[in-house]
C-alpha cells in the first residue's frame, strides 16, 4: 500500500532537496488545464472559469516564475457557435467545432493577459512536429525564445487536423512531453478530481487522499484508486498517471489535483508542497536528456533487436553500448541512425537507441562477427524503458516495417 503522507513535515522531505522550494524559489512551471476546467455544466466554454485560469497564471509569472499552459477547450469553445445543441460526438463534427473554437479560447485568452501585462503565444501541435529530431529542436529553440522572453506559450493538440495515427491522445501526454523539452520543473495537471486515493471515495468513507507517490509505487500498488475525470475531455486518471510517470522520469515534480477556484496562490501553494491533490516524484535518479526524451518518445520505431543476456547487462547495469556481438537476431529494414526497440532474449523490451550501422550491414555481422566487434548502439543514444513506456510504445511507436 502507498504510504498516506498526512504528516506535513514528512510530506515535505519530497520539497527539501538540492535547493529547496521556496516562495523565493523562481521556477519552470507546465500547467495543464483540462476541458472540465474550463467547461460550464452544459459543456460550452465557461468565461467565468477561464478568467480565474488566468488569474491563478498571471499570479504565477508575476512571482517570476516561467509558465507554459497545455490547454484544453477548443471544442468547448466552437461547438455551441455551430449550432451543435450539445457537444459533439463524431470525429468529423468535434474536429469542425474545435477548428471553430481555437480562435474563440485563444482570443479569449489573449485579451484577458492582456488586461494582466501578459503576451501570449499559440502553438497548435500535432506527433508529427516531433517526429523528426530537426523540427523537434526548431520548437525546443522556439519555446525557450518565448519563455526567456516573458511571453507565455498556449499550447493545445491541432484537434481539427489531427489523425489517430499522429495524435498525442490527450493534452496530459501533451503536457508531459513538453514538460520534458522544456525542462520544468513542475508539471501541474489540473483536474476536477482532487488526486489519487488509497480506495475508492465514493464507496469508502475511510478512503485516504495520497499526498506523495514515487513512479515506482504507481507501478507496483493494486490498490490505488484511479477512478476520476470527466466526460468532457479525453482523458482520466490513467491518461494523468501515465503522463505523470512520463513528466516524473524527465525531472519534474508532479501534481495532479483539483483547480480550486477560490484559491488565488494556487500555484505558489501547490509548488510549495501544500496543493490540494497528490505529488508524484521519480524513483530514477537522473532525469533524461533532450536528445534521449526524443528517442524515447517520439523517434519513430524502424526495427527491433534481440540482443544475448551478457549484452542486455552491460546496457541496464554496467552503463556499457552495445556491439555487434551481442546482437542475436535482427527485424526491420533500416538505416544508419534508426532507431530500434531492443529486447531481452526472452523477448521482453528493455529500451530503445539510434543504432550506428544499418540492418544489412548488422545481419551480415551476424553470420561474420567482425574483430574487433562493431558499435551498434552507442550508451548516449540508448534509453532503457520501465513498464509504463513499454506500454505507450507498444500501442503508439512501433509498426513493422513494409
Amino acid at each position: 500500500m502507498a504510504k498516506v503522507f498526512s504528516n506535513p513535515s514528512t510530506r515535505n522531505e519530497w520539497f527539501d532537496k538540492g535547493d529547496g522550494l521556496t516562495m523565493t524559489h523562481k521556477s519552470k512551471l507546465v500547467i495543464k488545464i483540462g476541458t472540465s476546467s474550463l467547461a460550464s455544466t452544459t459543456g460550452a466554454l465557461s468565461e467565468e472559469k477561464l478568467n480565474h485560469i488566468v488569474e491563478v497564471v498571471s499570479a504565477s509569472m508575476q512571482a517570476g516564475h516561467q509558465v507554459v499552459l497545455v490547454s484544453s477547450g477548443a471544442i468547448a469553445a466552437g461547438y455551441e457557435r455551430m449550432g451543435y445543441p450539445v457537444r459533439p460526438v463524431t470525429t468529423k463534427a468535434k474536429q469542425a467545432a474545435a477548428s471553430v473554437g481555437q480562435a474563440i479560447l485563444m482570443n479569449a485568452y489573449q485579451e484577458a493577459f492582456m488586461k494582466k501585462g501578459i503576451v501570449s503565444a499559440q502553438l497548435l501541435l500535432t506527433r508529427q512536429e516531433m517526429l523528426q529530431e530537426t523540427s523537434y529542436q526548431h520548437l525546443q529553440n522556439t519555446m525557450n525564445e518565448l519563455l526567456s522572453r516573458k511571453v507565455l506559450p498556449i499550447i493545445n493538440e491541432n484537434d481539427s487536423t489531427s489523425i489517430d495515427e499522429l495524435t498525442f491522445g490527450d493534452n496530459d501526454h501533451l503536457a508531459s512531453l513538453v514538460t520534458g523539452f522544456v525542462h520544468a520543473d513542475f508539471c501541474l495537471l489540473f483536474t476536477d478530481v482532487d488526486g489519487i486515493y488509497d480506495r475508492n471515495p465514493k464507496i469508502d468513507p475511510h478512503a485516504k487522499r495520497i499526498q506523495t507517490l514515487t513512479t515506482g509505487e504507481l507501478g507496483t500498488d493494486p490498490d490505488l484508486d484511479l477512478r476520476g475525470g470527466s466526460k468532457q475531455g479525453t482523458g482520466g486518471m490513467e491518461a494523468k498517471i501515465h503522463a505523470a510517470v512520463e513528466a516524473a522520469t524527465m525531472g519534474a515534480t508532479v501534481f495532479i489535483g483539483k483547480l480550486e477556484i477560490d484559491m488565488p496562490n494556487l500555484i505558489q501553494m501547490t509548488i510549495n508542497g501544500d496543493g490540494p491533490g497528490t505529488y508524484i516524484v521519480s524513483d530514477q535518479p537522473v532525469p533524461l536528456k533532450t536528445k534521449k526524451q526524443w528517442i524515447a518518445f517520439h523517434a519513430t520505431v524502424s526495427g527491433e533487436l534481440i540482443i544475448d543476456r551478457g549484452a542486455a547487462e552491460a546496457l541496464l547495469t554496467e552503463g556499457k553500448s552495445l556491439l555487434a556481438v551481442g546482437v542475436k537476431q535482427v527485424t526491420g529494414r533500416f538505416t544508419k541512425y534508426a532507431t530500434v526497440i531492443v529486447r531481452s532474449p526472452d523477448g521482453a523490451i528493455i529500451g530503445k537507441g539510434r543504432t550506428r550501422c544499418d540492418a544489412n550491414m548488422l545481419t551480415d555481422f551476424l553470420h561474420t562477427p567482425p574483430t574487433p566487434s562493431p558499435l551498434v548502439i552507442h550508451r548516449d543514444d540508448w534509453v532503457a524503458m520501465n513498464e509504463s513506456y513499454r506500454e505507450r510504445m507498444s500501442a503508439h511507436d512501433y509498426t513493422t516495417p513494409i
